[in-house]
């Protein structure tokens, strides 16, 4: 039976929690892309105040897809046919 917990996350909320264990939560989570992280990253290194307040939440990733930035195979079929002006 998966975990029930509540966002933000307490400091025992994180001490027990075990690699693969199943979790439900409820709450407000923070989500940002590869630049949203970089920035984050970015103002912790230089000892800047961070635009949220990070402690006990999870931020999750929701960044571009590859499946859907790529080229579909029809897209590169498209790309080596004569183009008709």
């Amino acid at each position: 039976m998966p975990k029930k917990l509540t966002l933000p996350l307490s400091d025992e909320d994180i001490k027990n929690l075990k690699a693969g264990e199943s979790v439900l939560l409820s709450g407000t989570m923070l989500t940002g892309r590869d630049a949203a992280h970089k920035r984050l990253f970015e103002l912790i290194e230089k000892g800047e105040n961070l635009p949220v307040d990070i402690k006990g939440e999870i931020i999750y990733y929701v960044g571009p897809c590859l499946l859907y930035t790529s080229p579909s195979p029809r897209d590169r079929q498209k790309s080596r046919m004569p183009s008709s002006a």
